[in-house]
Protein backbone atom coordinates (compact mmCIF):
# COMPACT_ATOMS: atom_id res chain seq x y z
CA UNK A 1 0.00 0.00 0.00
CA UNK A 2 1.47 3.37 -1.06
CA UNK A 3 1.04 6.83 0.45
CA UNK A 4 -1.76 7.66 -2.00
CA UNK A 5 -3.77 4.63 -0.90
CA UNK A 6 -3.27 5.51 2.77
CA UNK A 7 -4.43 9.08 2.16
CA UNK A 8 -7.49 7.81 0.31
CA UNK A 9 -8.41 5.52 3.19
CA UNK A 10 -7.82 8.22 5.81
CA UNK A 11 -10.05 10.67 3.96
CA UNK A 12 -12.66 7.94 3.57
CA UNK A 13 -12.70 7.62 7.36
CA UNK A 14 -13.16 11.39 7.51
CA UNK A 15 -16.21 11.25 5.24
CA UNK A 16 -17.87 8.56 7.38
CA UNK A 17 -16.98 10.44 10.55
CA UNK A 18 -18.69 13.64 9.36
CA UNK A 19 -21.82 11.63 8.61
CA UNK A 20 -21.63 10.17 12.13
CA UNK A 21 -21.18 13.63 13.69
CA UNK A 22 -24.30 14.93 11.96
CA UNK A 23 -26.44 11.88 12.77
CA UNK A 24 -25.42 11.81 16.44
CA UNK A 25 -25.95 15.57 16.71
CA UNK A 26 -29.54 15.16 15.53
CA UNK A 27 -30.16 12.20 17.84
CA UNK A 28 -28.77 14.08 20.83
CA UNK A 29 -31.58 16.62 20.47
CA UNK A 30 -34.13 13.93 21.37
CA UNK A 31 -32.32 11.83 23.97
CA UNK A 32 -32.22 12.55 27.73
CA UNK A 33 -28.86 13.12 29.42
CA UNK A 34 -30.10 13.89 32.94
CA UNK A 35 -28.90 11.79 35.88
CA UNK A 36 -31.41 10.96 38.64
CA UNK A 37 -31.50 13.04 41.79
CA UNK A 38 -29.33 11.45 44.52
CA UNK A 39 -32.18 10.05 46.64
CA UNK A 40 -33.95 6.69 46.82
CA UNK A 41 -37.36 7.64 45.42
CA UNK A 42 -35.99 9.61 42.47
CA UNK A 43 -33.54 6.82 41.62
CA UNK A 44 -36.25 4.15 41.73
CA UNK A 45 -38.57 6.20 39.52
CA UNK A 46 -35.75 6.90 37.08
CA UNK A 47 -34.79 3.22 36.82
CA UNK A 48 -38.36 2.27 35.92
CA UNK A 49 -39.09 5.07 33.47
CA UNK A 50 -36.07 6.84 32.01
CA UNK A 51 -32.94 4.70 32.28
CA UNK A 52 -33.11 3.14 28.78
CA UNK A 53 -33.27 6.46 26.98
CA UNK A 54 -30.61 7.91 29.25
CA UNK A 55 -28.13 5.08 28.60
CA UNK A 56 -28.77 5.25 24.85
CA UNK A 57 -28.31 9.01 25.00
CA UNK A 58 -24.87 8.68 26.56
CA UNK A 59 -23.87 5.87 24.19
CA UNK A 60 -24.82 8.27 21.42
CA UNK A 61 -22.59 10.89 23.08
CA UNK A 62 -19.68 8.44 23.04
CA UNK A 63 -20.25 7.78 19.33
CA UNK A 64 -20.42 11.54 18.67
CA UNK A 65 -17.18 12.15 20.54
CA UNK A 66 -15.32 9.41 18.68
CA UNK A 67 -16.64 10.66 15.33
CA UNK A 68 -15.65 14.28 16.06
CA UNK A 69 -12.20 13.22 17.21
CA UNK A 70 -11.72 11.30 13.97
CA UNK A 71 -12.78 14.36 11.95
CA UNK A 72 -10.19 16.50 13.75
CA UNK A 73 -7.50 13.84 13.33
CA UNK A 74 -8.21 13.56 9.59
CA UNK A 75 -8.19 17.38 9.39
CA UNK A 76 -4.69 17.31 10.89
CA UNK A 77 -3.75 14.67 8.32
CA UNK A 78 -4.44 17.23 5.57
CA UNK A 79 -1.42 19.29 6.71
CA UNK A 80 0.93 16.48 7.72
CA UNK A 81 3.22 17.02 4.71
CA UNK A 82 3.26 20.80 4.99
CA UNK A 83 3.44 21.04 8.80
CA UNK A 84 4.21 17.59 10.22
CA UNK A 85 5.05 18.75 13.76
CA UNK A 86 1.85 20.78 14.08
CA UNK A 87 -0.17 17.87 12.68
CA UNK A 88 1.29 15.33 15.10
CA UNK A 89 0.87 17.60 18.15
CA UNK A 90 -2.69 18.40 17.06
CA UNK A 91 -3.45 14.68 16.85
CA UNK A 92 -1.97 14.23 20.33
CA UNK A 93 -4.26 16.93 21.76
CA UNK A 94 -7.21 15.30 19.99
CA UNK A 95 -6.30 11.95 21.53
CA UNK A 96 -6.10 13.49 25.02
CA UNK A 97 -9.50 15.14 24.48
CA UNK A 98 -10.94 11.78 23.46
CA UNK A 99 -9.70 10.20 26.69
CA UNK A 100 -11.18 13.03 28.78
CA UNK A 101 -14.53 12.75 27.01
CA UNK A 102 -14.57 8.97 27.20
CA UNK A 103 -14.04 8.95 30.96
CA UNK A 104 -16.98 11.22 31.77
CA UNK A 105 -19.30 9.68 29.16
CA UNK A 106 -18.52 6.14 30.30
CA UNK A 107 -19.21 7.17 33.89
CA UNK A 108 -22.59 8.52 32.81
CA UNK A 109 -23.46 5.54 30.63
CA UNK A 110 -22.34 2.76 33.01
CA UNK A 111 -21.56 4.02 36.51
CA UNK A 112 -24.63 6.24 36.97
CA UNK A 113 -27.15 3.40 36.38
CA UNK A 114 -25.21 1.26 38.86
CA UNK A 115 -25.33 4.08 41.41
CA UNK A 116 -29.06 4.56 40.81
CA UNK A 117 -29.65 0.86 41.46
CA UNK A 118 -27.68 1.08 44.70
CA UNK A 119 -29.73 4.09 45.80
CA UNK A 120 -33.07 2.54 44.82
CA UNK A 121 -32.35 -0.70 46.67
CA UNK A 122 -30.91 0.96 49.76
CA UNK A 123 -27.75 -1.13 49.38
CA UNK A 124 -24.75 -0.42 51.65
CA UNK A 125 -23.12 1.35 48.70
CA UNK A 126 -25.98 3.87 48.49
CA UNK A 127 -24.17 6.45 50.63
CA UNK A 128 -21.19 6.45 48.24
CA UNK A 129 -23.55 6.55 45.27
CA UNK A 130 -25.29 9.63 46.67
CA UNK A 131 -21.98 11.42 47.21
CA UNK A 132 -20.76 10.61 43.69
CA UNK A 133 -24.03 11.57 42.00
CA UNK A 134 -23.95 14.87 43.87
CA UNK A 135 -20.34 15.45 42.80
CA UNK A 136 -21.12 14.60 39.18
CA UNK A 137 -23.41 17.66 39.26
CA UNK A 138 -24.47 17.97 35.61
CA UNK A 139 -26.30 21.24 36.31
CA UNK A 140 -23.34 23.28 37.59
CA UNK A 141 -20.24 24.30 35.67
CA UNK A 142 -17.81 23.06 38.33
CA UNK A 143 -19.40 19.60 38.60
CA UNK A 144 -17.21 16.64 37.68
CA UNK A 145 -19.25 15.90 34.55
CA UNK A 146 -19.30 19.39 33.01
CA UNK A 147 -15.68 20.03 34.04
CA UNK A 148 -14.46 16.96 32.13
CA UNK A 149 -16.49 17.97 29.09
CA UNK A 150 -15.05 21.48 29.21
CA UNK A 151 -11.55 20.03 29.50
CA UNK A 152 -12.16 17.90 26.42
CA UNK A 153 -13.30 20.89 24.40
CA UNK A 154 -10.32 22.92 25.62
CA UNK A 155 -8.01 20.21 24.27
CA UNK A 156 -9.96 20.27 21.00
CA UNK A 157 -9.41 24.04 20.91
CA UNK A 158 -5.63 23.60 21.21
CA UNK A 159 -5.75 20.89 18.54
CA UNK A 160 -7.50 23.06 15.95
CA UNK A 161 -5.51 26.21 16.74
CA UNK A 162 -2.38 24.29 15.82
CA UNK A 163 -3.59 23.45 12.32
CA UNK A 164 -5.88 26.27 11.26
CA UNK A 165 -3.14 28.30 9.56
CA UNK A 166 -1.51 25.53 7.47
CA UNK A 167 -5.00 24.25 6.61
CA UNK A 168 -6.06 27.61 5.19
CA UNK A 169 -4.26 27.45 1.86
CA UNK A 170 -5.50 24.16 0.41
CA UNK A 171 -8.93 24.87 -1.13
CA UNK A 172 -12.17 26.73 -0.47
CA UNK A 173 -13.48 24.01 1.86
CA UNK A 174 -10.34 24.04 4.00
CA UNK A 175 -10.33 27.85 4.07
CA UNK A 176 -13.84 27.81 5.54
CA UNK A 177 -12.85 25.07 7.97
CA UNK A 178 -9.68 26.84 9.05
CA UNK A 179 -11.52 30.10 9.81
CA UNK A 180 -14.17 28.13 11.72
CA UNK A 181 -11.41 26.34 13.66
CA UNK A 182 -9.83 29.68 14.55
CA UNK A 183 -13.16 31.08 15.74
CA UNK A 184 -13.91 28.00 17.82
CA UNK A 185 -10.46 27.85 19.39
CA UNK A 186 -10.28 31.54 20.33
CA UNK A 187 -13.90 31.90 21.44
CA UNK A 188 -13.92 28.71 23.48
CA UNK A 189 -10.73 29.51 25.37
CA UNK A 190 -12.10 33.00 25.98
CA UNK A 191 -15.37 31.57 27.34
CA UNK A 192 -13.66 29.33 29.89
CA UNK A 193 -11.37 32.20 30.94
CA UNK A 194 -14.12 34.81 31.48
CA UNK A 195 -15.52 33.31 34.74
CA UNK A 196 -12.16 34.02 36.39
CA UNK A 197 -12.81 37.75 36.08
CA UNK A 198 -16.57 37.47 36.71
CA UNK A 199 -17.56 38.65 33.24
CA UNK A 200 -19.40 35.38 32.59
CA UNK A 201 -21.50 33.78 35.32
CA UNK A 202 -21.55 30.05 35.96
CA UNK A 203 -25.18 29.82 34.84
CA UNK A 204 -24.20 31.26 31.43
CA UNK A 205 -21.24 29.00 30.68
CA UNK A 206 -23.22 26.12 29.16
CA UNK A 207 -25.00 28.40 26.68
CA UNK A 208 -21.78 30.18 25.76
CA UNK A 209 -19.99 26.86 25.17
CA UNK A 210 -22.86 25.72 22.94
CA UNK A 211 -22.51 28.88 20.83
CA UNK A 212 -18.75 28.40 20.43
CA UNK A 213 -19.38 24.83 19.20
CA UNK A 214 -21.30 26.11 16.14
CA UNK A 215 -18.09 27.00 14.21
CA UNK A 216 -16.81 23.50 14.97
CA UNK A 217 -19.87 22.01 13.29
CA UNK A 218 -19.41 24.37 10.33
CA UNK A 219 -15.81 23.18 10.03
CA UNK A 220 -16.92 19.54 9.96
CA UNK A 221 -19.39 20.22 7.15
CA UNK A 222 -16.80 22.17 5.14
CA UNK A 223 -14.19 19.44 5.62
CA UNK A 224 -16.65 16.84 4.33
CA UNK A 225 -16.15 18.16 0.80
CA UNK A 226 -12.37 18.05 1.14
CA UNK A 227 -12.46 14.50 2.54
CA UNK A 228 -14.87 13.31 -0.15
CA UNK A 229 -12.73 14.71 -2.94
CA UNK A 230 -9.57 12.97 -1.70
CA UNK A 231 -11.27 9.68 -0.80
CA UNK A 232 -12.11 8.88 -4.42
Amino acid sequence: MNAKDVSKDVNGVGVKSVYAVLVTAVLSMFLPLEAPAPDQNAAAHWLMNDMGGYVFGWLNQIAAMVALSLVLAVAAWQVIEKSPVRAVISMAFTMMATVAFFIVKFVNAWSVPMMAKALASGAPESASAEVFLTGLAPHVAFGIGPSMDYLGFALYAFAVLLIWRPLYGHCRATKIASIAFLLFGVLYLLVIALPYISILGQADIEGAVFITAVPLLVACIALFFRFREYSK
